[in-house]
């Protein structure tokens, strides 16, 4: 499993150089190695925020009161030990919270690292991932079928008049030049669950889509042939998954241009320069 440290698993956020290349660490001082990228060296440097650092200014409901309840339940598990100050209990706690998050993190990680192998005709490991994967493969075998054509995977999307940069996960081009835009998502289900419960869309995930829409359209979108998908796979119900169409991509795209201006605002960084 992937070891990720409490303080990574809740905070982060990524950093672009204008010309679309990462820029996530930068190296230490000492020349030790490197450490993650600052908004003190985004300013220094010029860099880009990500699409989703950018929309981490916005409250997210649902991972709020689920991030609280595991919390609760970390605390439960574990009582405060005899003579144990109270910050070392705290800490306890938040690296007991953390491993769920971790868990959930790593094989969303695996799935998506299955699809674009899988995607791109690279090797992945079939045997264990393949009842995630093969459900979206044949999702997107019919889109290409159909005349589809994939024009960008895993691909960096940079816009300096803009002000963001973010990593796409497939966009493909239809014969009748409607462009989909594509996350693909991991998610726990419950059996039962209906499909509008399970795979309920949040909103950040539509203006993320719609961001990177409009930076690979240009100045002028032709968003009625834009469609902007999340392909969420159950990592609880393997075969499980549903394609997420998100409806106004034009109006999720002019609300992410208001939540840039809130974070431009709130960090005192305008990337435009």
């Amino acid at each position: 499993m992937a070891e990720l440290k409490a303080q990574s698993v809740f905070d982060g956020g990524h950093w672009y150089t204008a010309d679309g290349q990462a820029a996530y660490e930068q190296p230490k001082a000492d020349g030790s190695g490197t450490r993650p990228t600052t908004l003190r060296d985004a300013r220094k440097l010029g860099l880009l925020p990500s699409v989703t650092t950018i929309l981490g200014t916005l409250d997210k409901p649902q991972l709020t009161l689920w991030k609280v309840k595991t919390a609760i339940r970390a605390a439960d598990s574990l009582p405060r030990n005899e003579g144990e100050e109270v910050e070392a209990w705290v800490d306890r706690v938040v690296e007991k919270a953390a491993e769920p998050v971790a868990e959930a993190a790593d094989l969303g990680t695996r799935i998506h690292a299955a699809i674009e192998a899988a995607c791109k005709g690279e090797e992945w490991d079939s045997t264990e991932l393949g009842p995630y994967v093969a459900p979206v493969l044949g999702w997107l075998l019919g889109k290409l079928a159909g005349g589809g054509r994939i024009v960008a995977q895993e691909t960096v999307l940079a816009s300096k008049a803009e002000g963001f940069a973010g990593r796409v996960d497939l966009i493909i081009e239809m014969a009748d030049k409607a462009v989909w835009v594509v996350d693909w998502k991991s998610r726990k289900t419950r059996p039962g669950e209906s499909e509008k419960v399970a795979f309920a869309p949040y909103p950040t995930q539509q203006m993320q889509l719609a961001a990177y829409a409009a930076i690979y359209a240009g100045k002028r979108p032709d968003w009625p042939r834009i469609h902007c998908a999340n392909v969420i796979t159950s990592s609880t119900e393997s075969g499980r998954f549903a394609v997420v169409e998100h409806a106004e991509p034009a109006v999720a795209w002019e609300a992410f241009k208001h939540v840039c201006a809130v974070w431009r605002w709130s960090k005192g960084y305008d990337p435009r320069g």
